[in-house]
């Protein structure tokens, strides 16, 4: 595989390469302990964010990769950024680079079965890092959930296994992929063998072996995407929108300590009781930051749309009162959560409020999240068209890349963009 291709055509269609024009300042931020903060965090947080100076310098031009849809980042310790999305030929596509971004590998294909990936924003593939040489896929393959993993720092996959153990043909769908630094490797997903509910398999020997699929809950809301977080003694705590009854839309989690063999009784996280006849197509997002878990998602109740942001100390056992995120920006939605720096940080997709009555175009939006401080709230620019479905991954040293979806009348094409932290 060439690692240093230039723009051309690929095997897995066109993957535009740019050398990066602009670098940044470097910056940095210290690390800070969750478990004893929590406290802080929520009061900290219940002010409206901060409106001193962006907490992440971006480069000022983003760069279309290549054609497609969906993308999944994830660093090395390395500073090696792999990334995978959904072609226009519906299949998985893989690069890395190994300067930081400026150059990627000529893509490769990871699944097998051409044209069996569905990628579509709630169901879009997910990719993790291992705590050696694996990397880590998942993705929706012909209604089935599919993983593959490398063994050698990602310069080959091997085969994709099918996850998921329900009669043929029985659907399934909106899954997520996280994985932890002693080798466990979950994966959740919404699963319509009966009736919709959440069903998860977990992996203990860093995706070599699989547990049987395990019902976590039923009555959930029927397409938005569950979230699994690993701790780092390998529980695994699942989050999903629940349907309480009248139609409450909450959200409500549920851990498991034994690799996915039980899981424990389900927990509301935050009584917004939204109340909606039908599904809004969103679903949430948690990361672990030492013991901690933040958890991020999009309510539609009360008088306007917010982005939630809530921690929990114990496993998802109990949850801070939530915090509103999203600042004076409207329709924020597709939160994307991530650890980072001793900070939580999440990434979404938002209309700047005060531009044209709040109907600007959609952009990414980041938002660190800090114990004691207001959330502070940075905006990145975009090629020109609206942003869908960002995700962000952290580096070392400050670094954050963050990578989305953008369509014109040529169709959705894949965009990065790097930052500092400030």
């Amino acid at each position: 595989m060439n690692s240093r291709h230039r723009p051309g055509k690929a095997p897995c269609g066109d993957f535009g390469l740019i050398h990066a024009s602009t670098r940044p300042p470097q910056g940095g931020l210290s690390g800070r302990s969750w478990g004893v903060l929590a406290l802080l965090l929520v009061v900290g947080c219940a002010t409206a964010p901060s409106a001193a100076a962006p907490p992440v310098s971006w480069e000022p031009k983003p760069r279309v990769l290549s054609a497609g849809r969906d993308p999944a980042l994830a660093i090395s310790a390395s500073e090696t950024p792999a990334i995978v999305w959904g072609t226009p030929k519906a299949d998985l596509a893989y690069a890395r680079s190994h300067d930081g971004g400026d150059l990627f590998s000529a893509p490769q294909s990871v699944n097998t079965v051409e044209g069996e990936v569905k990628a579509h924003g709630e169901s879009a593939p997910w990719r993790r890092m291992g705590p050696g040489q694996e990397l880590f896929a998942a993705w929706e393959g012909a209604g089935d959930i599919r993983f593959a993993r490398s063994t050698n720092f990602g310069r080959s996959f091997g085969e994709p296994v099918r996850l998921d153990d329900g009669p043929e043909k029985s659907h399934q769908s909106f899954l997520h992929l996280d994985s932890g630094p002693d080798g466990s490797v979950a994966v959740a997903w919404l699963d319509f063998r009966a009736e919709i509910s959440v069903y998860a398999a977990v992996s203990r020997d860093r995706g070599a072996t699989w547990s049987p699929n395990v019902k976590v809950a039923g009555a959930v809301c029927p397409c938005c995407r569950p979230a699994v977080a690993v701790a780092a003694d390998g529980a695994v705590v699942c989050l999903w929108r629940h349907v309480y009854p009248t139609n409450v839309r909450d959200l409500a989690s549920s851990v498991s300590r034994d690799g996915g063999k039980s899981w424990s009784a389900p927990v509301r996280v935050s009584v917004d009781n939204w109340v909606l006849e039908g599904c809004p197509h969103s679903g949430a997002s948690m990361a672990f930051s030492g013991e901690t878990l933040g958890a991020v998602w999009y309510t539609g109740a009360g008088t306007r749309a917010s982005l939630r942001f809530a921690t929990s100390a114990d496993l998802g056992a109990t949850w801070t009162a939530p915090v509103e995120i999203q600042g004076p920006h409207t329709d924020a939605n597709h939160p994307h959560v991530i650890a980072a720096f001793g900070d939580f940080w999440a990434i979404f997709q938002a209309r700047d409020g005060s531009e044209n009555a709040g109907w600007g175009p959609v952009r990414a939006r980041v938002v660190r999240l800090s114990p004691g401080r207001a959330p502070e709230l940075s905006s990145l620019p975009s090629t020109g068209s609206s942003v869908a479905y960002p995700r962000l991954a952290a580096g070392s040293a400050g670094r954050l890349y963050a990578a989305w979806t953008e369509t014109d009348a040529q169709g959705p094409r894949i965009v990065l963009c790097r930052g500092r932290a400030r």
